[in-house]
């Protein structure tokens, strides 16, 4: 599961906070402030991992709402690419002014103690997105047995 997360700078802190707590060993997070990287284009990496991203999440804080272009630039690709995209409020009266997400279910957010919307979204993640870490060994070799029989058919 890949995971992109669309946030003001200023938020860094409460961000770290938020990816700390839905990152493990099946969700991989990408976020700018960690995931850049220095000299390359800025808008090729970051809508390189909302492409990549199965779920982008839309961090919106009364930061986000005063200075929201990159936000809103990040949110209109992923809305163009069909992604799944759940905004996480830090005030509730702001889904009032969510542009383009107006409509669009959220999680509201404690900025002050996050868990329990960190909680949400594992859940969210873990209903929508479940890990499938078992590799199915005898659909492996079905496959690996029909690929032998078609290169072996064909070398004549």
């Amino acid at each position: 599961m890949k995971v992109f997360v669309s946030y003001s700078a200023t938020d860094n802190d409460f961000v770290r906070k938020i990816v700390k707590g839905i990152r493990s060993d099946a969700v991989s997070v990408h976020w700018w402030d960690e995931s850049k990287q220095l000299g390359q284009n800025c808008w090729e990496q970051i809508f390189g991992w909302i492409d990549d991203a199965n779920l982008v999440l839309a961090i919106i804080t009364g930061k986000t709402l005063e200075r929201g272009l990159a936000v809103g630039n990040e949110i209109g690709y992923a809305k163009a690419k069909g992604k799944e995209i759940i905004p996480l409020i830090t005030d509730e009266d702001d889904r009032f002014d969510l542009g383009c997400l107006i409509g669009t279910v959220d999680q509201y957010i404690d900025e002050n103690d996050p868990q329990s919307g960190i909680d949400a979204i594992k859940l969210h993640i873990e209903r929508k997105h479940p890990a499938n870490d078992e590799v199915d060994w005898g659909q492996v070799l079905t496959v690996l047995g029909l690929v032998g029989v078609i290169w072996a058919a064909t070398r004549k």
